[in-house]
């Protein structure tokens, strides 16, 4: 049973011939509660993806909401600043104050953050608190440790410790001790440029032994491959990520280019993960990628810039649960294959532009359920867009379900100013089911707000809140 399913488990990772998307857009907070809203996610889904993104796990964020909702996005990137040979000794940063609201108006969470650089140092005070020094590739944290400080692959829980990595040569040496008395070495070496292999061993010295575990990480350009076994565990952990973009080279001049020389671009991803019925203590991992032995998406986008930048796209999911008893106990039955698949296209000048999408929800059954959505947009108007969509499910032998319809109008004066508002019948019948949504974004050098709030009116009641967001940052 376990060599069945590891043969598909390689079988996955080394059938990349069918590329898969990176998209441009980055994940946020108001995308979120599009798929919330929109019935892609579920409640406790987009709160595990808003808890990644105020963590600012943003790469873990995209690669769940690709497995979750079929939907593309792009690892949040930040401006790079000129590299300064002396540090600056003016301090800067920022504080923010972020809240959700529940279904009554009423303060779900609230987080308080505090960041500020100085020199080679900086402080991170709020939903994590944490010291860090940088210099010439030493690192040093003290306080709250994770994923980005371990240089892990494979994302863990937050541990309160230190980390140390120091560089020597095409070599650097990592050790982690935390609170609970369990340690970690790490020797990483750098066989090319942008190449790295890595092995991490964990401990502990309360009990030696008893959690040990280890694991080896490689990372390249277009390649990031770990493993982490823990000791007694049936299976280890395994993830892996494979992306690139490239763009048409010109054979003659065959190559349609946009008006501005742009030629065609393809850009392809896929993640999978595998594991037993347990994965090693201080790995963490979602709930949904937990409840699957194996969980992998593919993705593939191609676009067309003198085509009114054509996009065409594939995503897809492939998954095996982890088989249960009746009492809930973890059982090895045959492998269950799942499966799921969305392809879309969208065309058309910013005047009149449409967009298509078919989603097969169970691809392993001859797809008996699709979800159809057509949607098009408009900037007819300076410094608006307007938006219309339907969407249907087609079940077979029963035909299309009640459309849903939204319409979207959205104002953009500035790079940093965006008002929004989307308007949502989800069962065709705007008297007896209605959902409201308001974005509003405004952004200047020093201050930045951001205000998502959700809500419904139901038959012969008066619109209330069902969820919403509220951030303010100020920048020095």
């Amino acid at each position: 049973m376990y060599i069945s399913r590891f043969i598909l488990f390689l079988v996955f990772f080394f059938s990349q011939a069918f590329p898969s998307l990176a998209s441009d857009q980055s994940i946020d907070q108001a995308k979120i509660f599009d798929w919330w809203d929109d019935g892609l996610v579920t409640a406790e889904e987009a709160s595990e993806l808003l808890d990644m993104i105020q963590d600012g796990n943003f790469e873990e964020a995209c690669l769940l909401s690709q497995a979750l909702a079929l939907e593309t996005c792009a690892e949040k990137k930040t401006a790079k600043k000129p590299s300064r040979k002396t540090p600056s000794l003016t301090p800067e940063g920022y504080v923010s104050w972020t809240a959700r609201m529940d279904s009554l108006g009423h303060l779900e969470r609230q987080f308080t953050d505090v960041n500020i650089r100085f020199y080679r140092y900086s402080l991170h005070l709020g939903s994590f608190s944490q010291l860090a020094y940088k210099n010439d590739g030493s690192e040093a944290y003290f306080g709250q440790i994770a994923t980005r400080e371990l240089h892990s692959q494979i994302p863990t829980d937050t541990l309160w410790g230190t980390a140390l990595s120091y560089p020597i040569g095409a070599f650097h040496i990592q050790g982690v001790l935390d609170t609970s008395l369990r340690w970690q070495g790490a020797l990483g070496f750098n066989p090319a440029r942008n190449v790295t292999v890595s092995a991490f061993y964990w401990d502990g010295f309360r009990t030696p032994r008893a959690l040990a575990s280890g694991g080896v990480q490689l990372k390249s350009p277009w390649m990031e491959m770990a493993g982490w076994y823990q000791r007694g565990q049936d299976l280890p952990l395994l993830k892996l990520r494979l992306h690139q973009k490239t763009t048409a080279k010109p054979a003659g001049e065959n190559i349609p280019k946009s008006p501005d020389g742009k030629p065609p671009q393809f850009s392809w991803q896929t993640t999978a993960y595998f594991h037993g019925t347990d994965i090693p203590e201080i790995a963490r991992l979602s709930p949904t990628l937990l409840k699957d032995q194996f969980t992998g998406t593919q993705q593939v986008t191609a676009t067309f810039p003198a085509l009114w930048n054509s996009r065409l796209s594939a995503n897809a999911r492939v998954s095996i649960p982890i088989e249960t008893d009746s009492l809930g106990n973890s059982s090895q039955q045959a492998v269950s294959l799942k499966g799921r698949l969305k392809v879309s296209a969208e065309s058309g000048p910013s005047l009149l532009r449409g967009m298509f999408s078919w989603t097969c929800l169970e691809a392993e059954s001859h797809c008996p359920d699709n979800d159809l959505r057509a949607k098009v947009s408009s900037q007819y108007f300076q410094q608006f867009t307007l938006e219309g969509a339907i969407k249907s499910r087609l079940t077979r032998g029963e035909g299309f379900s009640i459309p849903q319809s939204q319409v979207y109008v959205t104002y953009h004066p500035a790079s940093k100013i965006k008002a929004r508002m989307v308007l949502q019948f989800p069962k065709g019948l705007p008297q007896k089911n209605t959902l409201i949504r308001t974005e509003t974004s405004i952004g200047t050098s020093h201050i930045q707000s951001e205000m998502v709030v959700t809500f419904r009116r139901l038959q012969h009641q008066k619109f209330h809140p069902v969820h919403g967001i509220i951030q303010l940052k100020w920048l020095f």
